[in-house]
């Protein structure tokens, strides 16, 4: 294991945290992203442990130009197996490449999206002679539609900085200091 990586993911790690300082345990730090985890992967089953989680991550996936697979997200690595898995990652762009693009692939969610709107849809066609609770209805639409976009316009946005970042970094000096 490389100490100035371990180094610089607990620096990043520490940055992301609720609680930045305070104790953690390495065998499931990435729970400790939230002020009082509890258990183990409780990273998971919180709005704000999944935001502070893809903020850590992505950050990490940036600065060190790996990209990690789905199955990274899900594993919830102990603070060493983590950091070799970002040296490994550093040592194989194509596989970093493999998994951005199955992310890519993957796409925003668009189904989630056109349920979602089907139920709006329904509510809106049973609010119909309400134009008060149409009204909220449409608004709702309007604004998770609106979020939704954005969301993934995000997302892609960010995935596009990644596949540059992995496919023209200079692999020797990733990770050694902050990167913009």
């Amino acid at each position: 294991m490389d100490a100035k990586v371990r180094n610089r993911i607990i620096e990043i790690f520490e940055k992301h945290r609720a609680v930045p300082g305070a104790a953690y345990e390495e065998k499931h730090f990435l729970d400790f992203l939230l002020a009082a985890p509890g258990k183990k992967d409780a990273v998971y089953n919180r709005l704000g442990g999944t935001r502070r989680l893809m903020a850590f991550v992505n950050e990490v996936q940036y600065d060190f130009a790996v990209c990690f697979s789905m199955a990274d997200y899900e594993a919830n690595y102990p603070l060493d197996q983590f950091t070799d898995r970002v040296l490994e990652l550093q040592k194989s762009p194509r596989g970093s490449l493999q998994s951005l693009n199955n992310q890519v692939k993957a796409g925003g969610g668009w189904p989630v999206l056109v349920v979602a709107d089907f139920l709006l849809l329904l509510a809106a066609v049973g609010a119909r002679n309400s134009t008060s609770l149409l009204a909220v209805v449409g608004g709702v639409a309007v604004i998770s539609n609106a979020w939704f976009v954005w969301f993934v316009w995000k997302a892609r946005t960010y995935l596009a900085r990644l596949r540059v970042r992995i496919m023209t970094v200079d692999r020797a000096a990733v990770g050694s200091t902050a990167q913009a």
